[in-house]
């Protein structure tokens, strides 16, 4: 189980890691750009570590629904601050609780010193992103914030309603 949770993992963050590096090269906020340049490096990284741990006879894709939720998010907001609300809000949470459930259920120690590491990583770029964001103000567009919370529904319908690892796909 922990080669399969590593590999299922890898998928979550090489998703983060191809959608924010192409929207790095899109976005038109420069702040964005860098911190979209810089999770997705830090992402590619956690990446090969979970890889290394996993069998790796399948190789590494990404999980299709998160690079759909920034890729829609970066396409309607070519800001970017579209793509921030969804790594914050929709994704990070999700993955957080999934790295939590791996390093709970696993007694692979390398396994759950990566989940740790990942998680510290996450916090830290997510408490980033909140600098970038509030310096930016909330934004009161109904049509934007209809397609912030169509993400939360896209991800509940696909059974991602807490968790990556655990949901009921």
């Amino acid at each position: 189980m922990s080669n399969r949770d590593a590999a299922f993992l890898a998928r979550c963050f090489d998703g983060l890691y191809e959608a924010c590096g192409r929207g790095a090269l899109t976005c038109s906020d420069d702040a964005i750009v860098v911190f979209l340049h810089e999770f997705s490096r830090r992402c590619g990284a956690v990446v090969h570590e979970l890889d290394d741990l996993s069998d790796g006879r399948e190789g590494v894709f990404p999980l299709p629904v998160i690079t759909q939720v920034l890729d829609e998010a970066l396409a309607y907001d070519p800001g970017g601050l579209l793509a921030l609300y969804a790594i914050s809000m929709v994704l990070g949470p999700r993955l957080l609780i999934s790295l939590r459930d791996v390093v709970t259920e696993h007694a692979d120690t390398a396994l759950r010193e990566i989940c740790q590491a990942a998680a510290s990583t996450l916090v830290t770029q997510l408490r980033h992103l909140a600098t970038i964001a509030s310096a930016r103000g909330p934004v009161h567009d109904q049509e934007w914030q209809g397609r912030a919370t169509s993400f939360t529904t896209l991800l509940e319908n696909e059974g991602y309603a807490e968790s990556f690892v655990r949901g009921t796909k």
